[in-house]
């Protein structure tokens, strides 16, 4: 196309960030210092996107981002774009407007309907689509292509779009395709519009046998085997048995490590890189994690970056109560340390409440205390008089709590009151885990290793769909922890 172009710009929840070739701005070239600043900004992140390769095309360096903008320019016309005073549809036999994707947020291996609205003669074209750019939210590392396996096909009426295979760190990602017509003679010109799909990113589970690893299950269900990773297992010989897990804001994996009684802090970059040890077991003001057994559930990360870990030990300490909550700041100094109001609480697990609280599950006490800011200091129940122990509470990251124990599950309201989920499979089970998940949604395991599975999936109210966790080689995982790559 002639003449300058129009950067084309997509908005969605986020930050999301992507890249428009080397410093390519509208067809301006940017100075460095002016790329790092737009890309600095605070506020929501604007992706840009420029003529594009196809998907086929391997990147230069198993290293190259999967954002496949190269600043160069293209044959088809974007019907998406409309200059001032000019429609980009004028005069043609046939153009496409408004793409649409079916599903706009798919799991991996799931097909997806590349569709578009033909304005003039439909007959007779011939569609095929191309990757412009992948993009994620700011903190999280650039998808690599050499990594991801990748389908795209033309059919009579559009085209199909899947990601067939994706690696243990695969985040959830916004694919930006361009579908294009061509008509069936020679001299017939292309007409190209753009599409935005959403593939959802892995689920992280901590278990298996013996000390246990860190292992990926995709959108699908099945393990995260791509990259080379035939058993979809991360951070080898660097964390000895994990347990809970957590991904903080700037994208990196907090790990409790059961035997060490540490908290460790990963980069989710797929080189398995060992950022540091939060936990100062030796001065800082830290006091020692009591009991290793309770780590697998009881991280928290509230608004503010701080972590908070739910610590119980039985034996207890000489003239201090059993539980306590140890929170550190987000730079990974030790904050402080809130002790339980009484010597028979048995603190389970935390997560963030209402108006900054934090609400942690008293299994012994079979209730839900609110720990009120700025000094966390015990405010009453949120819930009591649960129908057995509580081992488990969380939430789906956008207000919805949950907490569950032996048998049950149940929803909180803010106010207090509770519901239990609907639709959950008739069997009995313990919780061990709730963490956010994708749209909305928690992800739950349970201790069952049943045929179907053991991650349960829960949207408000209501149960989804159940996942069975194994690894690469088939064997079922014992989940204690579990973390969603967004």
């Amino acid at each position: 196309m002639g003449g300058p172009v129009n950067p084309r710009q997509s908005r969605g929840r986020g930050p999301w960030t992507g890249s428009c070739g080397a410093g390519v701005y509208g067809g301006v070239k940017l100075p460095v210092a002016a790329a790092i600043l737009l890309s600095a900004c605070a506020q929501e992140i604007v992706v840009l996107h420029c003529d594009a390769v196809t998907v086929d095309a391997a990147p230069a360096s198993a290293d190259a981002v999967a954002n496949l903008d190269t600043g160069g320019s293209g044959d088809a016309m974007d019907a998406g774009v409309l200059d001032a005073g000019h429609d980009p549809c004028r005069g043609l036999p046939y153009c496409l407007r408004a793409g649409t994707a079916t599903p706009a947020v798919a799991n991996v291996n799931e097909r997806v309907s590349l569709r578009a609205t033909v304005e003039g003669r439909s007959a007779g074209l011939v569609y095929s689509a191309e990757l412009l750019s992948i993009a994620r939210r700011g903190g999280r590392p650039a998808a690599v292509r050499a990594e991801l396996g990748i389908e795209l096909q033309g059919t009579p009426s559009g085209a199909s779009f899947r990601v067939v295979s994706v690696p243990p760190w695969f985040s959830e990602s916004r694919f930006l395709l361009r579908l294009t017509a061509r008509g069936p003679g020679s001299a017939d010109p292309p007409s190209s519009t753009e599409v935005e799909v959403t593939i959802r990113g892995n689920l992280l589970m901590s278990g298996g046998s013996g000390g246990g690893g860190v292992y990926a299950m995709a959108s699908d269900g099945l393990p995260a085997t791509g990259g080379g990773h035939p058993d979809g297992k991360l951070l080898e010989q660097l964390v000895r048995t994990p347990r809970a897990m957590r991904v903080l804001a700037d994208g990196s994996l907090l790990v409790a490590d059961w035997e060490t009684k540490r908290l460790l802090r990963f980069e989710m970059s797929g080189k398995d890189v060992l950022l540091g040890e939060w936990a100062r077991l030796d001065g800082a003001g830290a006091p020692t994690i009591r009991d290793g057994s309770d780590i697998q559930y009881g991280l928290a990360v509230l608004a503010d970056g701080r972590v908070a870990l739910t610590d119980y030990q039985f034996a207890g300490v000489s003239g201090e109560p059993k539980s306590h909550l140890l929170l550190w700041k987000a730079d990974g100094s030790f904050d402080r340390r809130v002790l339980a109001g009484g010597p028979n609480p048995r603190w389970r697990a935390a997560v963030e409440g209402p108006m900054g609280s934090v609400l942690v599950a008293d299994e012994a006490g079979r209730a839900v205390t609110r720990l009120a800011p700025p000094n966390f200091e015990e405010a009453g129940n949120l819930a009591d008089t649960l129908p057995e122990a509580a081992t488990a509470i969380g939430s789906n990251g956008a207000g919805d709590v949950y907490v569950g124990g032996v048998g049950y599950l149940f929803h909180l309201a803010p106010g207090g009151g509770r519901a239990a989920v609907a639709g959950l499979p008739a069997r009995t089970v313990v919780y061990r885990a709730i963490v956010p998940y994708a749209d909305g949604g928690a992800a739950v395991a349970t201790d069952t290793q049943s045929r179907s599975g053991n991650v349960y999936l829960i949207r408000g109210r209501n149960f989804e769909r159940e996942l069975r966790s194994t690894n690469g080689s088939g064997a079922v995982i014992n989940i204690w922890g579990l973390a969603y790559l967004d």
